[in-house]
């Protein structure tokens, strides 16, 4: 059986910080919260005891909390005049390279010289699958609707499971519907959005990929 940091740890990144720092602030709340309760009962010995000792396992509660939150790998954790910064390190706010990563743009490149597209083409395909399935091709998501690394929902737009996993596959039908967006037309942005939807968690979305392709190299 997992013990909880066990757990914590198997969690997505973005994830095991909110649920971290949901935590922590609970604590904190308890802990401003104990504080008052202090100031009213001031005038009873018994009471302050019982509140003193309960407000110092809250303060253990609280630095515990962050020690979680600050033993993970992938965050860095700086304290200044007693002031706490929590963030991702800069190598995991986008995918460091390895030689599956290095695969996966190789085979993007492939994918939009055969309709006449650039590397940047590739850099926004690569950032749309890291942002979709972090380039896990088995995953499924919208409640059992979208597979592959480029969440394509199998019965909307007819395609078989196996076709949206087909890395290369998925990632060509993609680039077919953002051309069909006005993508090679200078509808970057706007392409990119339509292969998440429409409204403001599809902007979010496009304004994420486009960001992550302008930065990488």
């Amino acid at each position: 059986m997992l013990d909880r940091d066990s757990l914590i740890m198997r969690l997505p990144f973005t994830l095991r910080v909110v649920v971290a720092t949901i935590a922590f602030l609970l604590v904190v709340a308890t802990n401003a919260n104990l504080a008052y309760m202090m100031t009213q009962s001031a005038t009873s010995p018994v009471a302050t005891v019982v509140e003193q000792r309960t407000s110092s396992e809250a303060v253990s509660d609280s630095n515990e909390a962050v020690a979680v939150i600050c033993s993970m790998t992938d965050v860095v954790c700086e304290n200044e005049s007693d002031i706490l910064t929590i963030a991702p390190r800069p190598e995991q706010m986008f995918p460091v390279a390895s030689d599956v990563e290095v695969s996966y743009m190789d085979k993007l490149l492939k994918v939009c010289k055969g309709h006449g597209l650039d590397k940047q083409c590739a850099k926004d395909l690569y950032a749309m699958a890291y942002h979709e399935s972090r380039f896990n091709c088995d995953v499924v998501g919208d409640q059992g609707r979208s597979y592959g690394c480029f969440q394509i929902q199998v019965k909307m737009h007819k395609v078989s499971k196996d076709f949206a996993r087909d890395f290369e596959k998925a990632a060509n039908w993609s680039l077919e519907r953002m051309i069909g967006n006005g993508y090679a037309k200078g509808l970057r942005t706007y392409a990119v959005k339509r292969h998440n939807g429409m409204g403001v968690m599809a902007d979010r979305y496009a304004a994420k990929v486009v960001s992550m392709a302008n930065k990488m190299k």
